[in-house]
């Protein structure tokens, strides 16, 4: 008990056993992966579908095609959960993967709970459905985390986000360069803007004038609106 409880501190998954049997064969197989893989890619294309819906007919029960789609594939996700709880056991929580096992986890009861809010809607009354919906518009939102599990499903995908986490940190000091130019060059710009401005305009009382050329120079006006436009210069 006590190295069972050391490992799961560490959850480094050194700890679980070789699972044996046909139900860890069939769990652990390339075949289930690439089943589970093809699953979320239909999901994913079949939420368009449902997304097109929603933009157009606005306060609009789900159809019965939908709301049977959406049921099956919640159905696949919890077997699939079942399954790998049963061959991994408590390993499954705190061994290797556990995060993503947990956030499958979490994908899973917000499908549920969103399955059940909108089997609610479709069988309610008018006060309920108004209710109901605004809460399954937000958990909508959750099932487009579904598609995250692509990255974990392929390893290239995970490569790539493994890379893109790995570089935040440069990719904020690049960020901090840019302004930093950007900030030097408005000082610049705005400077000779204003003695541009001050050589034009010799009388002070000659006010139309002056906001008529402050017009022209607009985008250098200020230091900020500087910045934006020579953000707006390289980003095109």
């Amino acid at each position: 008990g006590r190295e069972y409880c050391s490992w799961c501190v560490c959850g480094d998954g050194s700890g679980e056993p070789e699972r044996v049997g046909l139900l860890a064969e069939v769990v652990d197989s390339v075949s289930f992966e690439f089943c589970t893989s093809m699953v979320i890619l239909l999901n994913s294309a079949f939420m368009i579908y449902t997304t097109n819906y929603d933009i157009d007919n606005l306060n609009a029960d789900p159809t019965d095609f939908i709301f049977w789609a959406e049921f099956a594939f919640t159905v696949f996700y919890v077997i699939e959960l079942v399954l790998k709880v049963v061959v991994h056991r408590f390993y499954f929580f705190c061994g290797t993967g556990m995060w993503w096992n947990w956030f499958d986890v979490l994908v899973v009861v917000s499908g549920i709970f969103s399955q059940v809010l909108t089997f609610a809607t479709m069988t309610g009354g008018s006060s309920a459905n108004l209710t109901f919906m605004r809460t399954a518009r937000i958990l909508k939102l959750a099932k487009l985390s579904r598609t995250v599990r692509l990255m974990h499903q392929f390893a290239e995908l995970r490569l790539i986000l493994n890379s893109l986490l790995g570089s935040l940190a440069n990719l904020g000091w690049s960020i901090a360069m840019l302004v930093l130019i950007f900030y030097l060059f408005a000082l610049v710009f705005v400077q000779l803007s204003a003695s541009w401005l001050a050589s034009e305009v010799i009388d002070d009382a000659d006010t139309g004038r002056l906001e008529a050329l402050r017009q022209r120079l607009e985008p250098f006006a200020s230091v900020q609106n500087a910045m934006l436009t020579l953000y707006m210069s390289c980003t095109g």
